[in-house]
């Protein structure tokens, strides 16, 4: 739920909020915020549909320093980059799993990305199915590893089919 307008770097599909957040960002720019404020507005969670992105927005860093969840930023938005991309292309960034948030994201001088990898979309998965939600949208299915190229095709989507609770076969 960040983008091109922020001035400092965050997770575009946190499950839950940073604890560097204000008031305000933890109480709409997180999934669970946002199901929560539809709940609260009257509409049914079994009539819920909550999306998980395959891609994820990369920025500039203002200080490569200065590189966890809501570091200043330069300038807009550098890119998108697909799931594929980033299990092929780098995995010479640094890794850091954001607890509060519930997914990753990766640095390297002053590029910084959040993204969701497959333990986060599982343990979205999970957090769908026993909130009771009608279902899952995928943004954008073709994101994902589709061919392979890091090892099982399709896996995003495998985690998350079995964080719904459902038997996977993680054979390509």
């Amino acid at each position: 739920m960040y983008g091109p307008w922020s001035n400092h770097t965050g997770n575009h599909n946190a499950l839950y909020p940073s604890s560097k957040q204000s008031q305000w960002e933890k109480s709409h720019l997180n999934m669970n915020a946002v199901a929560n404020n539809w709940i609260k507005a009257g509409i049914n969670r079994n009539k819920l549909v909550l999306s998980i992105a395959f891609h994820s927005l990369s920025f500039t860093l203002k200080d490569k320093n200065q590189h966890s969840t809501y570091s200043p930023v330069e300038g807009q938005l550098v890119g998108v980059l697909r799931y594929s991309e980033i299990c092929s292309n780098y995995t010479d960034f640094t890794e850091v799993w954001d607890n509060d948030q519930k997914s990753p994201y990766k640095y390297k001088d002053d590029q910084w990305f959040a993204y969701n990898s497959k333990e986060a979309v599982s343990i979205k998965g999970d957090y769908i199915k026993s909130k009771g939600f009608f279902g899952v949208n995928v943004w954008h299915l073709e994101d994902d590893d589709i061919h392979g190229v890091c090892g099982t095709k399709q896996v995003l989507l495998k985690y998350l089919h079995e964080g719904l609770g459902n038997k996977v076969n993680f054979g390509n």
